[in-house]
C-alpha cells in the first residue's frame, strides 16, 4: 500500500516538477505580449511553485524590499482618483513579486534547461521584434 502511495506521490511530483517548467516557459515566452497572457503564466507559475515549496523567502532582503515596494502601490491605489488606471499600473507592477520568485526557483533548474529558457525568451524576442519591424515598414 505505502508503495502505491509513494509511485503516486512521485507521478504527482513529477507533474508539478513539469508544469513548474512549462509555466516558466510560458511566462518568459509572453513576456513582450499582452499583460492578461502573461498574467496567466505568473499566476500558474506561482501556483506551482506554492504547491512544491521552492521559495527560499527565509533571508531574502530584495524579496522583502519589493514585496514593500508593491504594497506602497497598492496603498497609492486608494489615494488615486483614477482607480483604473491605478489598478493597471498595480497589474504592471505585479511583477515585482513575480521575478524575485523566479529567480529563487532558478536554483532548481538544470543547466540544459536553463538555457532553454534563455532560448525561448531570446527568440520571442526576435519574433516580436520581427513582427514589429514588418508592421513599422507597412505603415
Amino acid at each position: 500500500m505505502s508503495n502505491i502511495c509513494s509511485m503516486t506521490q512521485q507521478k504527482v511530483q513529477q507533474f508539478l516538477e513539469r508544469l513548474n517548467y512549462l509555466s516558466l516557459l510560458g511566462l518568459v515566452a509572453t513576456f513582450p505580449f499582452g499583460i492578461q497572457i502573461n498574467n496567466f503564466f505568473s499566476i500558474l507559475f506561482t501556483i506551482t511553485c506554492l504547491f512544491q515549496f521552492r521559495f527560499s523567502v527565509r533571508n531574502n532582503s530584495i524579496l522583502y524590499c519589493l514585496g514593500a515596494l508593491y504594497i506602497l502601490h497598492v496603498l497609492g491605489v486608494f489615494y488615486s482618483e483614477n482607480k483604473a488606471q491605478a489598478l493597471f499600473e498595480l497589474e504592471k507592477k505585479i511583477n515585482l513579486l513575480i521575478f524575485p520568485l523566479i529567480f529563487s526557483n532558478i536554483s532548481n533548474i538544470d543547466a540544459k534547461k536553463y538555457r532553454t529558457v534563455l532560448l525561448v525568451f531570446v527568440i520571442t524576442c526576435c519574433i516580436t521584434l520581427l513582427i514589429l519591424f514588418s508592421y513599422a515598414s507597412y505603415q
